[in-house]
């Protein structure tokens, strides 16, 4: 049977649209099973490893942090669609010093995007290995003696906010845990909510976009931030305006449609 993908495709005269396919909610499938076991023996493990993150009274979401620290050490196209929920948490707490930790492949991206205080790089083992099986190759920078150092300057900052956008155990840990912050928020995905201050169900149905602008949305942010400067020159905005590849057609030819900026 032909694999069917999990985006439809529909195009319009001057529009692209795009949505999810709803997602499969067979609750007793063997996956999700073996899923839900899986993330339990993990945040197990976690509770007997931090004992006192699940004892420690848990204070509310700071008003007013001095020093407030965003992780999204993932893809490429994950750390753009952050941008939005970045921007209203600069917008948020507008005198705060915000710091944004990404890996080394999306650090021009946030260089371009402009809106944080310092910019951190990392490449964890665990990227630095899916990345070398994928592209056969390494980034320098990654490794777990980099990870280490990171850690320690993160405890040398000493964040009063940390948001762990991606819900990552092992970056939930590391830089959140590990890394010393006195607020810790995060989702509940593949274990580690329980080391948490205030980790939230996110529904993974909606856009990637959204589920960022959600969970960044229970620190009180519901106001729309100012557009960020674009990062891209004049004559890219310029293709993009007017036209957008779709794809091989039946006849071999390549398919395009107009297409409008979000602004």
């Amino acid at each position: 049977a032909a694999l069917q993908p999990d985006f439809e495709v529909a195009v319009c005269p001057g529009k692209l649209h795009y949505s999810p396919r709803p997602p499969c909610h067979c609750r007793g499938s063997p996956r999700r099973k073996r899923r839900r076991a899986l993330i339990a023996a993990v945040d197990f493990g976690l509770a007997l490893a931090f004992p006192w993150r699940r004892l420690r009274r848990r204070g509310p979401v700071p008003a007013d942090p001095h020093r407030v620290l965003v992780c999204r050490v993932d893809h490429i196209g994950d750390v753009f669609l952050s941008l939005p929920a970045l921007a209203r948490v600069r917008a948020h707490y507008p005198n705060a010093q915000l710091t944004v930790l990404v890996a080394s492949w999306a650090a021009a991206l946030l260089r371009a995007a402009g809106c944080q205080d310092q910019l951190l790089v990392c490449d964890p083992p665990w990227w630095v290995a899916k990345r070398k099986s994928r592209f056969g190759r390494a980034e320098a920078a990654g490794g777990w003696l980099a990870l280490w150092k990171m850690i320690l300057t993160l405890r040398a900052r000493r964040f009063d906010l940390c948001i762990e956008l991606r819900g990552d155990v092992r970056q939930i840990v590391a830089f959140g845990v590990l890394g010393g912050a006195r607020f810790l928020l995060t989702r509940r995905r593949n274990g580690g909510a329980g080391l948490a201050d205030l980790a939230l169900a996110i529904n993974e149905s909606m856009h990637e976009c959204d589920q960022n602008l959600a969970l960044v949305g229970a620190l009180g942010i519901v106001a729309a931030p100012p557009v960020f400067p674009e990062p891209c020159s004049a004559a890219d905005v310029r293709r993009v305006q007017e036209v957008a590849v779709l794809g091989q057609g039946d006849d071999g030819q390549r398919e395009v449609a107009p297409v409008a900026v979000l602004g």
